[in-house]
């Protein structure tokens, strides 16, 4: 069985002097997660030559992503509290639709440029987007900002980037992939490069303005569907809402297993916690059961090399 190489335990098994193979991957990752069972495969041939285990990009992938954590910040309580019911309205929106990709990771720690995030990464690589999907999307964009009208009732400039977002599907829904039914499959505005203190796209209107009203009121109404979707869902799940995001108020972050396991009839804060602490008795347990079995071959080790010695020294 390949093992699970963590920063813990990195020195302790290049410190075995054996051959070393690390297979880095991540869950998002389609071909990834076809090397999985070659890896295996190995792991079971070489044993006892070489050590050949597998190491998960997570964190390094969400530095990427959302950028470093800045845990130095300081956060008043309520507006902990604002963001875990942002965040948890995106990621419960995002978790109802299937369409869209499963929430990965959600978080109330200050990274990058924002107060907190909603990670979902594929499982599978896409190559074609629908309209459902691209409303889904935009209601998934719209979240957070329908959650706080509904429970704090006030709302906050922290959606901006989102609302941003959710437009520009909107808008290329109607003027580049001909998805609105009012105006048809046509494609409204030309696009082109200039260069001028570096390369910039723009876009040159070649259209009237009743076209450019009527493109207008097609991206309001998509934007709409999308917020009625968003509304909707949360008032179904306002149950599970407030349950993550007390959560997030208390424990700062959500895992996968923890947010599926949040929508589940009588989950408590108990049994979130289990399923924390599970995962870090596993990796405690892990690294003690590598320390030994290090420890017991260096004196394996050690007691051969002094076995061969005393029999040089009886043979002369």
């Amino acid at each position: 069985m390949a093992l699970e190489i963590t920063d813990n335990n990195f020195k302790e098994i290049l410190a075995e002097g054996k051959p070393v193979v690390i297979d880095f991957w991540a869950p998002w990752c389609g071909p990834c997660k076809m090397v999985g069972p070659i890896i295996e495969e190995l792991a079971g041939e070489y044993e006892g030559k070489a050590l050949i285990g597998m190491n998960e990009l997570e964190e390094a992938t969400i530095k990427v992503i959302v950028g470093p954590q800045k845990k130095s910040r300081i956060i008043k309580e309520e507006e902990k509290r604002a963001t875990a019911y942002h965040e948890a309205g995106h990621a419960i929106v995002g978790h109802m639709l299937p369409s869209q990709d499963p929430v990965h990771q959600v978080s109330i720690i200050p990274s990058g440029r924002a107060l907190g995030y909603t990670l979902s990464l594929p499982q599978e690589d896409k190559y074609s987007v629908y309209k459902n999907e691209m409303i889904d999307s935009i209601a998934g964009l719209l979240g957070g900002r329908v959650a706080e009208k509904l429970v704090l009732h006030d709302i906050s400039a922290g959606a901006s980037n989102d609302i941003q977002r959710a437009t520009e599907i909107a808008r290329k829904m109607v003027t580049q992939y001909g998805m609105s039914d009012t105006l048809g499959p046509i494609v409204f505005g030309t696009g082109h490069e200039e260069v001028f203190l570096g390369k910039e796209f723009s876009q040159t209107r070649n259209y009237s303005e009743k076209i450019a009203a009527q493109i207008d009121d097609e991206v309001h109404a998509i934007i709409e569907k999308g917020y009625q979707l968003a509304e909707k869902i949360l008032l179904e799940n306002m149950e599970t809402l407030h349950f993550i995001a007390e959560y997030l108020t208390k424990n700062e972050i959500m895992d996968r297993d923890q947010f599926e396991e949040a929508f589940k009839p009588g989950v408590t804060e108990a049994d979130l916690d289990a399923i924390r602490d599970s995962k870090r008795k596993k990796s405690r347990d892990e690294n003690e059961r590598r320390r030994a079995d290090s420890t017991k071959k260096n004196d394996s080790a050690v007691a051969d090399e002094q076995t061969g010695k005393d029999n040089s020294d009886s043979c002369t």
